[in-house]
C-alpha cells in the first residue's frame, strides 16, 4: 500500500474513533451511572484501538475487559469530579486524534493513564463511606 494511502487510512480510522469519543462523551454525561460510564470508557478506548487496525493489540485490549471495568468503578467511586476528569481527558484524546497529532494524542492518552492510576493508589479507595455498591451498578 502506498504510504499517502496508508495514512489517509489511519486519519480515516482516527477520525471515527474520534466521533465515536464525541458521542461516547455525550452519552456518558447523561447518564452518569457508573457502570455505564465505564462501558461507555470501554467503548472510547476500543474505538482507538481498533483504529490501530492491529488484530493482536485489539485481542488483547478485549481479554482486559474484567479488569479494566474494576479498576475503572474503584477509580471513579473516590469522587464524582473523575467522571468529568476522564471526559475532559478523553476530549484530548480525540482531539490529537481527530486532528492527526499522533505526539499529542499519545500525550494526551499518557496523562489520562498517569490520571487513572493516581486515582488508583489513592488512600482515599481505602476509606469506608465512598460509593456503595448498589449505586455502581
Amino acid at each position: 500500500m502506498p504510504r499517502d494511502r496508508h495514512v489517509a487510512d489511519a486519519r480515516a480510522r482516527g477520525a471515527a474513533a474520534a466521533r465515536g469519543g464525541r458521542a461516547l462523551a455525550h452519552r456518558a454525561e447523561e447518564g452518569r451511572v457508573p457502570l455505564a460510564f465505564i462501558e461507555l470508557d470501554r467503548e472510547f478506548h476500543r474505538a482507538i484501538v481498533r483504529a490501530a487496525n492491529n488484530p493482536i493489540l485489539a485481542d488483547f485490549y478485549e481479554s482486559l475487559r474484567d479488569r479494566q471495568t474494576r479498576m475503572g468503578l474503584h477509580a471513579i467511586a473516590t469522587s464524582e469530579r473523575r467522571m468529568a476528569g476522564v471526559l475532559a481527558e478523553h476530549k484530548a484524546i480525540a482531539e490529537g486524534v481527530r486532528s492527526g497529532d499522533a505526539e499529542r494524542a499519545a500525550a494526551s492518552m499518557a496523562a489520562h493513564l498517569a490520571a487513572t492510576m493516581a486515582v488508583l493508589r489513592s488512600p482515599d479507595l481505602n476509606y469506608p463511606g465512598l460509593a456503595p455498591p448498589e449505586k455502581l451498578l
